[in-house]
């Protein structure tokens, strides 16, 4: 059963998807030199990363919360979301001449390789959670513990650092594990870090982001990091950096203790089962660097008035998570009908294999 309070966190982590793509990825990693210029505006560049980085861990702390139950439905509807918006993206820019009608670019669309890392990664995420489950119903809670504190001791020293690649700065399934295991724990056995009051958890949320932003101008302010600017940063700002993990469960527990009005839980829960769309419709290799980034920079140097700008982008940032949710309403309309034709083949196809 859907919880409306954390359907609302849904929509907002697809939100921070949207703003996290106008921060670093559109405007780069600020130098020494870019933040003495203009101290102000890279700052507050640096802040919205720090504030928005969170917003993948939350999408799968939430999964991880509720627990992955698979089902065929579901799955099928997954990938018949994902498609649907690769072919569309990539028909729209292909007829517009942004992006070459190209077998690597048909590929991308029939395999998702290369195409959505996220979809990659969750989708064997969703495929082991059977197993994931399992250990945690199977497992004691001094084990499941100890097998937390050790996966999150070897990630912190070795895959936060880029010593172990597997990693991958947290986008890669292993990392998503971690963050489903932590979420399962949370649930099951409700320690005292999920007991705080809401207040505490706003307080540690942004405290947090405002640390990665003292950090993130410092590092760009280093004379002996002026080579490897980017590559700390990053690393600083990487999802499975202990700094965006805590801000992640952070603010997941603002949203775990809210209590919504009775009038605004339909509406919540009707635009967040579209959500997801959000990121398939922006973030795709047809349309992150071909016609959003640009639009981002276009907005962001459109006047002299910074404020002005800002304003701007967060209308385009909110016109494209509409956009988003309108288009797959109709996506859903053509899954209904599409799943009542294959409905019963793939019925017989699960029997015969089970």
């Amino acid at each position: 059963m859907r919880q409306p309070h954390i359907e609302l966190l849904r929509i907002c982590a697809m939100l921070l998807v949207l703003i996290v793509h106008t921060a670093y990825y559109s405007m780069g990693v600020p130098t020494g030199e870019m933040i003495v210029w203009a101290p102000v505006e890279w700052t507050w560049i640096t802040f919205v990363q720090s504030v928005s980085v969170i917003s993948v861990n939350v999408f799968v702390l939430i999964s991880g919360w509720f627990g992955i139950r698979p089902k065929v439905k579901s799955l099928v509807n997954f990938l018949f979301q994902v498609f649907f918006f690769l072919i569309l993206s990539f028909a729209v820019m292909a007829a517009l001449g942004k992006v070459p009608v190209s077998m690597d670019n048909i590929v991308k669309c029939i395999t998702v390789i290369d195409a959505l890392w996220f979809v990659n990664a969750y989708l064997l995420l969703y495929i082991l959670s059977p197993a994931l489950n399992a250990l945690v119903e199977h497992s004691s809670r001094g084990t499941f513990k100890r097998v937390l504190i050790a996966f999150y001791m070897l990630q912190f020293v070795y895959g936060w650092t880029g010593l172990l690649s597997m990693y991958e700065g947290g986008y890669s399934t292993l990392s998503f594990i971690g963050l489903y295991l932590l979420a399962r724990y949370f649930k099951v056995y409700q320690p005292k870090f999920t007991k705080y009051k809401q207040y505490t958890y706003i307080l540690i949320y942004m405290l947090t982001a405002i640390l990665l932003t003292i950090f993130g101008v410092v590092i760009a302010y280093l004379p002996v990091l002026c080579d490897h600017v980017s590559v700390v940063s990053w690393t600083l700002f990487a999802y499975n950096s202990p700094f965006v993990i805590l801000e992640a469960c952070a603010f997941f527990f603002i949203f775990e203790k809210m209590h919504l009005p009775l009038h605004f839980q339909r509406v919540i829960v009707w635009v967040s089962s579209s959500s997801f769309a959000v990121y398939l419709l922006h973030a795709n290799p047809f349309a992150l660097s071909v016609w959003y980034k640009p639009m981002v920079l276009g907005l962001y140097q459109m006047s002299d008035w910074v404020f002005l700008n800002e304003v701007c982008i967060l209308a385009f940032v909110v016109g494209v998570f509409v956009v988003a949710i309108v288009i797959d309403r109709l996506r859903i309309v053509l899954w209904n009908i599409f799943w009542r034709k294959i409905e019963r083949p793939i019925s017989r196809v699960v029997e015969a294999v089970t």
